[in-house]
């Protein structure tokens, strides 16, 4: 009997072992993932196997910034966190003052030359960027999470200047299990020296996680209404990320917009992102197509189809390099472009 005993033992003790080390590269990748619920989600799904002390204090640390108190269970009110940070800018901007992409179009037989003043600039520009982010607890597993930026860059070579300004305020809130619902309003704003623009966006989201064929999963679907200067409208999306272990986590995701009249406006889009490392460095890969209609050119119908390639790696703790290429297929061969962007990611100073 004891030989049975320590024979079954020693058998629940390595399919423990064996069931704790496949789940660590799933619980990587969903910490990987940029999603801070997936990441515990996996790391519940770790305990179940591995209850160590460092373990329970990463679920722990994770947990709180989520609003979710350990001790006595009680509900967690107050600031959770916040941050504020200074950073400056570097990158390659393929349209800094906001103009048009061409410098000519075709019109019934002729050739219509733009002034030299409304063509898109390009080049390096240089500046800075402050911004900020605020978490208060309002209740167990719900919390208000508010962020927001300013950003100035200029081009030495076109002395032209660009300004952007952002904030989010969300109220996130655990319903039961693993469903969340959380409810966004967002504002942006941008300032180049030929054009200006701001829009509105409020949401609601519900977000499930679970466990699928192996892999750690967060599905959410979200209703949008958006407010431009001229035109208003109502998108849907939907997007699934998934925790793929060694190999990394995906996401994919699509968006359907509101027919609008008379207006060039968002049509669907669909994307994927996908994020490995490659020589102990993080690797984020996207891919992207939007199709956008409604809109016209001296009479003329215009729809646009939009792909763009994404590729961003961090170097160092201080820096992030990325790459990013665009091309414009549209009906009107005037609004027909390929453009190549750089970003220099500097962490800069927190406080």
């Amino acid at each position: 009997m004891k030989l049975l005993t320590c024979i079954v033992t020693t058998v629940v003790t390595a399919a423990t072992s064996v069931t704790a080390q496949d789940s660590i590269p799933i619980l990587r990748s969903s910490m990987a993932s940029g999603s801070e619920r997936l990441a515990l989600y996996s790391y519940t799904q770790y305990l179940k196997s591995n209850q160590s002390i460092s373990a329970l204090n990463a679920v722990n640390d994770q947990m709180q910034r989520l609003a979710f108190p350990i001790l006595n269970g009680l509900p967690q009110t107050g600031v959770i966190s916040q941050q504020g940070s200074v950073a400056p800018v570097l990158s390659y901007d393929d349209n800094i003052n906001g103009g048009n992409q061409n410098a000519s179009f075709e019109l019934g037989g002729f050739t219509f030359e733009g002034s030299p003043e409304t063509i898109a600039k390009e080049g390096i520009v240089v500046g800075a960027e402050v911004g900020g982010t605020l978490r208060y607890a309002y209740g167990r597993g719900r919390f208000l999470d508010v962020s927001g930026g300013l950003s100035a860059i200029y081009s030495p070579k076109h002395d032209l200047s660009k300004y952007a300004a952002s904030l989010n305020v969300c109220s996130k809130n655990h319903i039961q299990g693993w469903t969340y619902v959380d409810f966004c309003a967002r504002a942006n704003g941008q300032s180049m020296s030929l054009s200006e623009s701001v829009s509105y966006t409020a949401s609601t989201a519900v977000t499930q996680l679970f466990s699928f064929a192996g892999y750690d999963h967060e599905a959410t679907a979200t209703l949008e209404q958006s407010y431009f200067e001229d035109y208003d409208q109502a998108q849907f999306g939907s997007a699934l990320t998934t925790s793929l272990g060694t190999l990394g986590s995906v996401a994919v995701g699509f968006e359907v917009g509101e027919d609008v009249d008379d207006t060039l406006h968002l049509n669907n889009r669909f994307y994927a992102t996908y994020n490995t490392s490659a020589f102990q460095r993080p690797v984020s890969f996207q891919i992207e197509r939007g199709l956008y209609d409604g809109g016209t050119f001296f009479g003329q119908d215009r729809v646009d189809e939009t792909f763009t390639l994404g590729l961003r790696t961090r170097v160092s703790k201080q820096i992030t390099v990325g790459i990013t290429a665009r091309k414009n297929d549209s009906s009107v061969d005037f609004y027909d472009y390929q453009t190549i962007g750089f970003s220099f990611g500097i962490t800069g100073f927190q406080f």
